[in-house]
């Protein structure tokens, strides 16, 4: 309660005031970024996720849609190349690849939307603006256990409440499993915290229950991503630096954090659940040696992602915003190392960060992914520029002095960069991702097939992208349009592509770039030269690959003529689809 009038309140009750306030500020700043995010629609995954809990047919013959919405490709080679058949997946994607997720307590939530409100978009985005909210305010209390009361802990709150990743959590909303995975993990980071810290009055009873309380939320991060096991990353931090137990037997908290990871492993495994063959996705346990190959650059993508921000956006040159971006880095370096050593909570935040950064390698690097880790890189960002403000002492030496003077030089280019461009370029990626969405609708409710394209095969010669390419078929039977009985795609480019007719039902195609094809088929699997891949009334044959493995040049034969009106051909220009004629006997058509 506010105190009473003509009270004045005391230091303790102002800083436990603004305890309380501090997460409260940093959930008011994420609503106001991402407030204009509840006007859009559904896009990409959002899609999947309502055909297959809605059932919507989307080909001809039934898909038997599966039974979760992250069950992408179930490894089942029959049910891989049905897909590949009706044109879900590509003619280049691998016979057993799988990305299959076992995220329940997410998905039960996307099938609450579709149970009570199916048709308000804005409500179900309203709902991950509910789990951001908790999020922010979760990781201000964090910032309050392990910062103390201060102005640092409230900066570090802002900052992250203040975030550009958090753009895509609200705007897009099959990115709801990240937000809650992250949630969840720092509250068991709290709750461990709690545990660890507990008075030596504390019943048996008691300690048993603090420490449930953080294993019930370890539990329930990773049964809405597998990303939830970063929070460990933390606890180990915790015990390593922070734990006030200094003697050996504090590692010995570690142990029932062990045992529920595992005890997940196994159910996940049995469960049929599991990434294999994908060229985004990489399992550490059933891909080690490919997953160790990808930590290095990924590590490194991330690392950018957190300490910087991407500067194109502001009119800087792509080289020249990775010279700044290093620069940025490796002055950041200079800053946090003579401060480690003299800072347990920078160490927590830095050791914690990049122990949350291994788990996020098993995917490509995006901010919606790095929730877990930008906690630590705030805080320690944060922790500085407290550091910054304050004196040195007078029997400092000149090296300690310069010292303080270069973080202080260095805690306004930051506070600059992720205080103040950081919201503008929040606002400026939510732009970014409305005309992309509105394009990506445009181009799929355009699309010019009639309502006999349920007996046709639509042939996509050079589909911008994978949403309106493989998807196109999912999207429209979605949004209640004709779809197609199955989608051949050429490409996944808008150009770079020539094809050659050699008879009425042979083509030569012709990638200038290569076809790249790490999304569904990864680097240990290539398609090489004389591989053949049949699919109903069309087959492909790999005659030529480039140094890094890519098609170059395929043959691509059809059952009846190129003219056939069983077949729709569609090129993509301008802003949409446009039927076309195939190539004339001998001619050679680029695009």
């Amino acid at each position: 309660m506010l105190a009473q009038k003509g009270h004045v309140m005391t230091a303790r009750e102002m800083c436990n005031l603004g305890r309380k306030a501090t997460p409260l500020a940093g959930v008011v700043v994420a609503v106001i970024l991402v407030l204009p995010s509840l006007k859009l629609g559904l896009w990409a995954d959002d899609y999947w996720f309502q055909v297959v809990i809605e059932r919507i047919p989307f080909c001809e013959r039934s898909l038997d849609p599966p039974t979760t919405v992250w069950n992408f490709i179930d490894g089942d080679p029959s049910k891989n190349r049905h897909r590949m058949d009706v044109g879900i997946l590509p003619w280049w994607a691998k016979e057993d690849a799988q990305v299959s997720f076992m995220r329940p307590l997410a998905e039960w939530t996307h099938r609450l939307d579709y149970r009570f409100w199916p048709d308000q978009y804005m409500l179900m985005h309203g709902h991950n603006l509910l789990w951001l909210s908790l999020l922010v305010a979760v990781a201000g209390l964090l910032y309050g256990r392990i910062m103390g009361p201060g102005w640092g802990t409230c900066l570090a709150t802002i900052l992250y409440a203040a975030d550009s990743g958090h753009v895509s959590l609200v705007s897009w909303i099959a990115c709801r499993n990240e937000t809650m995975s992250a949630a969840f993990g720092l509250l068991a980071i709290l709750g461990h915290h709690r545990w660890r810290t507990l008075g030596p009055d504390v019943s048996r009873l008691g300690r048993m229950t603090s420490l449930l309380l953080p294993l019930v939320f370890l539990v329930l991060g990773v049964l809405s991503n597998e990303g939830g096991i970063g929070c460990c990353g933390y606890v180990f931090a915790y015990a390593l630096i922070l734990d006030p137990q200094r003697n050996p037997k504090r590692w010995l908290s570690l142990l029932p954090y062990g045992g529920v990871i595992i005890a997940w492993r196994l159910v996940y495994r049995l469960s049929g659940h599991g990434v294999l063959g994908s060229g985004v996705y990489t399992d550490p346990l059933l891909s080690p040696v490919l997953f160790i190959q990808n930590m290095p650059s990924r590590i490194y993508q991330m690392l950018m992602d957190l300490w910087t921000f991407d500067i194109s956006h502001f009119g800087v040159s792509h080289r020249g915003g990775q010279i700044l971006a290093g620069s940025l880095i490796l002055g950041c370096m200079v800053a946090i190392v003579p401060a480690t050593f003299r800072d347990r909570r920078i160490q927590f935040w830095l050791v914690g960060m990049g122990l949350s950064l291994i788990p996020a390698c098993a995917g490509t690097a995006a901010s919606r992914t790095l929730l877990m880790a930008s906690v630590g890189a705030i805080g320690t960002i944060a922790r500085l520029m407290e550091m910054a403000v304050s004196r040195a002492p007078s029997s400092a030496s000149p090296a300690r002095r310069w010292s303080f003077f270069y973080l202080r030089i260095w805690a306004i280019v930051f506070l600059a960069m992720k205080g103040v461009l950081e919201p503008c370029w929040a606002r400026r990626h939510l732009d970014s991702m409305k005309a992309t969405m509105q394009r990506h609708d445009a181009i799929i409710d355009t699309t010019p097939l009639s309502v006999d394209a349920v007996h046709q095969t639509v042939v996509l010669i050079n589909p911008p992208s994978f949403y309106v390419g493989g998807m196109l078929g999912v999207a429209r039977a979605a949004r209640g349009l004709p779809f197609p009985a199955r989608v051949r795609c050429l490409s996944w480019s808008s150009s770079g592509i020539a094809l050659n007719r050699v008879n009425d039902r042979l083509l030569l195609i012709r990638y200038s770039e290569g076809l790249a094809t790490p999304s569904l088929r990864d680097e240990k699997c290539p398609l090489m030269p004389g591989r053949v891949v049949k699919l109903s009334g069309t087959s492909f044959r790999v005659l030529e690959v480039n140094s890094e493995n890519e098609p170059v040049f395929v043959q691509c034969r059809f059952d009846v003529p190129l003219e056939d009106p069983s077949l729709v051909w569609l090129a993509f220009y301008g802003e949409g689809y446009h039927v076309v004629s195939p190539p004339k006997l001998g001619e050679t058509v680029a695009y």
